[in-house]
């Protein structure tokens, strides 16, 4: 079941449930266009591949062919032991980071794998969905939905752009009538394309994706990593009295789902998948 406790940075984001965390089909999947909202993930796992603290946009400056080494600190280096995020939505967890020099730094980049997984499910009152059943080769129908199950093996974000004849068997999510309670649904995302058409590094604020080498990648098999570009609400500073440094992350709003409106109650739940996490940067 949909755990009722949400931390979305904002709220208006958050998938509208009732007292017992179930989505209401009627009051927040009955939009005229295809939409999203989050909720809270049961466990998430991403591997950090590097970590630095910027001041400049990180994504930007690569974007833009700028050694971002002008202006990102490393705390977490590729040849540093890799840092694994695991944890369910009920919890935070933190982990000391290298202290950088003396400075005011506005955005965290984040380079993790281009696989990441989620384990949740989401219930749904006052309607139908509808998504994939487990074998991928039909549809499925109920009032729970998840990611599709780890045994069918990884999904990609291009599998659902990048179909001409998109099934409902296709999409990015199963939907079942009964709940699979201690076993939940879980997959692999493989997030290989950040264009809904065709392959492009260029869009901003979605991320670039890198190759094997730390370069753009420049097309979807040479992809293996995705940086990310982490603003701060409030700049970290690190000046001459700062002593450590930590790294606090939480699942604030860990699953994310989109969805298509069909009427009458009814909805076609089109992806069901890691939505965003929350970072925060302690200094002493």
């Amino acid at each position: 079941m949909l755990l009722t406790k949400s931390y979305a940075v904002d709220a208006s984001f958050n998938c509208d449930t009732d007292s017992n965390g179930k989505v209401s089909i009627t009051n927040e999947l009955e939009t005229e266009f295809t939409s999203s909202c989050f909720a809270p993930a049961e466990s998430f796992e991403i591997t950090f591949d590097s970590i630095a603290l910027c001041t400049a946009n990180p994504e930007t400056e690569y974007g833009a062919g700028r050694n971002i080494d002008d202006t990102c600190m490393y705390v977490l280096q590729r040849t540093d032991d890799q840092i694994t995020v695991n944890m369910s939505n009920t919890a935070s967890t933190s982990f000391p980071a290298v202290l950088p020099g003396i400075g005011t730094y506005t955005h965290a980049l984040l380079t993790i794998s281009k696989f990441s997984s989620i384990k949740a499910e989401m219930e749904f009152e006052d309607g139908t969905a509808f998504g994939a059943n487990d074998g991928r080769d039909a549809t499925g129908a109920g009032t729970f939905c998840g990611p599709p199950l780890a045994a069918e093996g990884n999904y990609n974000v291009s599998t659902f752009y990048g179909s001409a004849t998109f099934t409902t068997a296709e999409t990015l999510a199963n939907c079942y009538g009964t709940s699979r309670s201690a076993n939940k649904n879980s997959g692999t995302l493989v997030t290989d394309t950040l264009n809904p058409i065709f392959f492009s590094n260029s869009f901003a604020g979605l991320g670039l994706l890198l190759d094997s080498d730390y370069n753009l990648a420049s097309d979807e098999a040479d992809s293996a990593y995705h940086l990310l570009s982490y603003p701060f609400s409030t700049p970290a500073t690190v000046d001459a009295e700062t002593v450590s440094m930590n790294y606090k992350f939480s699942t604030d709003q860990a699953h994310r789902i989109w969805y298509t409106p069909v009427g009458a109650g009814q909805v076609i739940i089109l992806m069901s998948y890691l939505g965003d996490f929350n970072l925060v940067v302690e200094t002493e």
